[in-house]
């Protein structure tokens, strides 16, 4: 299908598919042989200003669009596919960070992650969720200037090696399953940790392994939107995000075996 894209897209594609022929497509076999999280592609992606792309122009950004962050997905997935999971899910979890950061988190989140110097991702599912993501059983407690955190997710792409996680988790013992709290969690949190290994087909470098919360308290200002309202903020700025961009990792992935 032909695009009518425009010279700020064509510039990014093309930029993104000399990054992939150069500087991921050699590492890829080796990344996926030992299940090595490709970190020195990602701040690669960094350096060239792909990790800042979903950061608006009201933030200094380039404020891409969703055809935009598709289409470098896309050619990302030609490269290396563990390498293009881990930037699909920072771009996705940067989208929404950068639509609803606030006051000084701006400066604290939205403006690391457009310099390339931050990672991001989700950490969402349950063991109960199945295909119903939104499904938590987890839930936070108020404490004094934060919420405590405990939930066990099944699994987080960059778990581990990511520098944020964007947790929802219920927003009491007795919220429904859509009333949730957006909570950023830092990489460097006390009790935040990755259990056991990982090891997909062909995706063997992309860390997504479970990762346990286990009683970490976040304050609030780590908390994303208003408490209690998370889920309306991830089908607005998250979900289009991760829906398409994961189909363009795909799509990537299977083009390069085809060698189109």
């Amino acid at each position: 299908m032909d695009l009518d894209l425009s010279a700020d897209q064509k510039r990014w594609v093309a930029r993104a598919r000399e990054l992939s022929r150069e500087v991921l497509a050699p590492n890829a076999a080796a990344i996926d042989l030992e299940g090595r999280f490709p970190r020195e592609n990602l701040k690669a992606l960094g350096a060239a200003g792909i990790l800042g792309l979903p950061v608006s122009a009201d933030h200094g950004g380039p404020g891409a669009d969703l055809l935009t962050l598709a289409l470098v997905t896309e050619e990302l997935g030609r490269g290396c596919a563990s390498t293009a999971m881990c930037c699909h899910m920072h771009l996705a979890a940067a989208a929404l960070i950068s639509a609803v950061a606030e006051g000084d988190q701006v400066d604290r989140f939205v403006q690391p992650i457009l310099r390339g110097e931050h990672l991001s991702t989700y950490a969402i599912s349950e063991p109960g969720s199945g295909s119903r993501w939104w499904h938590m059983d987890s839930f936070v407690e108020r404490r004094e200037g934060g919420y405590l955190l405990d939930s066990f997710k099944s699994f987080a792409t960059s778990a581990g090696e990511a520098d944020s996680y964007i947790v929802p988790v219920r927003s009491s013992s007795t919220s429904s399953h859509h009333e949730y709290t957006l909570l950023l969690v830092d990489r460097q949190i006390e009790n935040a940790k990755t259990v056991g290994t990982w090891d997909a087909m062909g995706l063997r470098g992309n860390s997504s392994t479970p990762m346990h919360f286990d009683k970490c308290f976040v304050p609030d200002t780590h908390r994303l939107g208003e408490a209690a309202f998370g889920f309306p903020l991830l089908l607005a700025h998250g979900l289009p995000y991760y829906q398409v961009g994961l189909a363009a990792v795909y799509l990537g992935i299977a083009l390069s075996l085809i060698h189109i």
